[in-house]
């Protein structure tokens, strides 16, 4: 038989397909101490490993897009790799690696503020971001920021959207007018009303002067 017939005949059957992704190169580090902040460094950036394994070694695995750190063989962190830049050398951090008393200030921190309220609207972030700039108290703005979220699943997304909006234009960043503007409710535009008829103008011609004579009209 020819090549061809023979291929389909045995081998086609045997073949896989491809896979879906393209292969990921990785470097990999091994013996890596966890440090006492429980993060490990990745090309000058730092990425949070659970705290539990402070003072432990890891194996980091770094592709073009992750970093995957394992210990024990297991993996344990999987972070979105961030280049550093002059601008950018901020700690890549997941909330669920820190003690609870350390998750507690986090969530105090004004960056993670607006990015809890901008994953929620981006109108809210915005409106958080101002709350911080004019109180310059991150446990306030917590708290304004948690009790709205609660109440979120009963007014709405799109309620608390235009509340943001409405506060910002009226330049009142504070908890009890977005309170009292979700109470309210949303306030409906004002319907226009027509003025009174103006007289015609002189220069304008009425039907009557149109309108032919009986004399004419013979």
């Amino acid at each position: 038989m020819s090549r061809t017939e023979r291929f389909e005949a045995r081998e086609a059957a045997e073949l896989r397909p491809l896979p879906e992704a393209s292969y990921d190169y990785g470097t990999w580090k091994a013996g890596i101490k966890v440090q006492r902040h429980y993060h490990v460094n990745v090309d000058g950036r730092d990425y949070s490993v659970p705290y539990r394994l402070i003072g432990e070694t890891v194996n980091i695995k770094t592709t073009a897009a992750t970093v995957e750190i394992y210990h024990d063989s297991s993996l344990v962190a999987v972070h979105t790799r961030r280049i550093v830049t002059p601008q950018d050398d901020a700690p890549v951090i997941d909330p669920a690696h820190m003690p609870e008393n350390h998750r507690a200030m986090w969530r105090q921190n004004p960056d993670a503020l607006i990015e809890r309220a901008t994953s929620y609207s981006p109108t809210l972030g915005r409106f958080v971001s101002l709350h911080l700039e004019i109180n310059g108290n991150p446990r306030a703005t917590h708290n304004m920021l948690g009790r709205l979220l609660e109440v979120g699943s009963v007014h709405g997304k799109a309620a608390i959207d235009a509340a943001c909006v409405e506060a910002i234009r009226r330049n009142q960043i504070n908890a009890n007018t977005l309170r009292q503007i979700l109470d309210r409710g949303p306030r409906k535009p004002s319907r226009h009303e027509p003025g009174p008829s103006q007289p015609p103008s002189d220069n304008i011609r009425g039907a009557g002067y149109y309108a032919e004579d009986d004399d004419d009209a013979a």
